[in-house]
This record gives structure tokens, C-alpha cells and sequence, in this order.
């Protein structure tokens, strides 16, 4: 009489032998092309390409860092440095992290601008009528402006510098200005009894900064402030 045997399928050993399967069928098509110093000479090829695409892609953010904070130290009366740069190539835009301005005396203490992020992006609208045209967002800056008793230990007037600033780090010229969380200080230690003058909650929308269109007849700015001077009160402008 014949014996019968059974046999029960591993339940741990039916992956493995799925895994397998699948990877000789992904791979099959790639083991029939050609002969194997193609397919050697093609896999080099590619991992060559790799390697490149690795580096430029880890070295760009610190060549651009670079590039800007040698731009920055350049400034007539204040100096820059942005201490991180991350770059979005799919959405043609860049962060710039801890971007601060100060006075190159060293007198004051405390940058006279300062802000923990930039938003820097190509605005597309505009690439369509074949202008590049950049969008500037700037998350809670920081300003001081200091009354001294000589220009050294003054810094009142950092637009000039700020505007050098913004085109040390773009560029492209700018169309649209977004402020977020903004807060300016006025500071006179000098005085008895001492002023800090404290303007918080900036916001601020300034669009169509640049006339991009090549229109006729050129479109006007637009231009939005809100704040709370003083803690207390409230001001806008449109």
C-alpha cells in the first residue's frame, strides 16, 4: 500500500520565494539586452551620472551660500551673512535661514535687521510673458533702529542698506514684497529717560513692484501695511 504524503507550504519560505520571482522578472528584460560589456559599460554610465548629479546636488546650497555672503560683506556701511541656504529646484525657489545686517563700527549692540527666514521665489504669472520676476517673502524680521550721539552708535537710516540687501541675494528683479510678523524697534539709550519705541505685528503686501507686462501703460503698485504701534494701538495703509 502506498503511503501518502502531505505536504504543508512554509508560510515564512512563500515571501522569499515571491521576492524572487518578482526581482528575476524585473530585472529579465535588463539581462537580455545586449551582451554583458554593454549592459557593464551602461550600469558605469549611470552610476557616473549619479555621482555627479549627488554632488552638485549636496555642493549648489554651499556655492550659493558663498556667493551671497561675499555679496553681503561688500555693503558700503553694513555687512551681511546668511548662515543656511536650502535650495527647491522643482519649484524654482530657495530659503535663506538667519539673514541679518549690522553695523560695520560694532558699536550697537544687536543686528540692525534681522530675520530667521526668506522665501525667495520666481513667479510663474510672469515667466509666461517672458520676464523673470522674483516674489520675496520675509517671516519675522527683527529691526533696530538705534539714535546715537554720533554716526558711529546710530543706525536710523538701513533702508539704503536693506534694498542693497535684497539685491545682494536676488538676482532677479523683485515684483512682489510679503512681510510677515514684522517688528521694529526704536532705541535711544542715551536719552534720560531711555526710548525703545517698539511698532509689532508688521504685515506688509507690495505687488507689482516692477512694470513686467511690457504694458503701454504701466501698472501701479500696490502697497499694504498693517501694525500695532506701541503695543496698544492699530495702523494700516492701503
Amino acid at each position: 500500500m502506498e503511503s501518502l504524503h502531505l505536504r504543508i507550504a512554509d508560510p515564512a519560505m512563500e515571501p522569499r520565494f515571491s521576492r524572487r520571482a518578482s526581482w528575476s522578472q524585473a530585472i529579465g528584460p535588463w539581462l537580455r539586452f545586449g551582451n554583458k560589456r554593454t549592459r557593464l559599460t551602461v550600469e558605469s554610465i549611470l552610476l557616473g551620472l549619479a555621482v555627479v548629479l549627488a554632488v552638485v546636488w549636496f555642493s549648489t546650497p554651499y556655492f550659493v551660500l558663498d556667493y551671497i555672503n561675499r555679496g553681503l560683506s561688500g555693503l558700503p556701511v553694513y555687512t551681511g551673512r546668511v548662515e543656511r541656504v536650502r535650495i527647491h529646484p522643482w519649484t524654482a525657489s530657495l530659503d535663506i535661514y538667519d539673514v541679518h545686517l549690522d553695523k560695520k563700527t560694532g558699536e550697537i549692540s544687536g543686528h540692525a535687521f534681522y530675520s530667521p527666514r526668506w522665501n525667495i521665489s520666481l513667479q510663474w504669472s510672469q515667466i509666461s510673458h517672458g520676464v523673470k520676476r522674483a516674489s520675496v517673502t520675509i517671516f519675522d524680521p527683527q529691526i533696530n533702529l538705534v539714535a546715537g550721539p554720533n554716526s558711529e552708535q546710530s543706525q536710523v537710516f538701513v533702508g539704503e542698506a536693506w534694498i542693497e540687501a535684497i539685491k545682494k541675494l536676488i538676482p532677479w528683479r523683485v515684483n512682489q514684497i510679503l512681510i510677515h510678523q514684522g517688528d521694529i524697534h526704536f532705541l535711544d539709550i542715551h536719552a534720560n529717560p531711555k526710548v525703545d519705541l517698539e511698532l509689532s505685528q508688521l504685515e506688509v503686501a507690495a505687488d507689482n513692484m516692477s512694470n513686467s507686462k511690457g504694458l503701454k501703460v504701466p501698472l501701479p503698485a500696490t502697497v499694504k501695511i498693517s501694525a500695532r504701534p506701541l503695543l496698544t494701538g492699530t495702523f494700516e495703509m492701503n
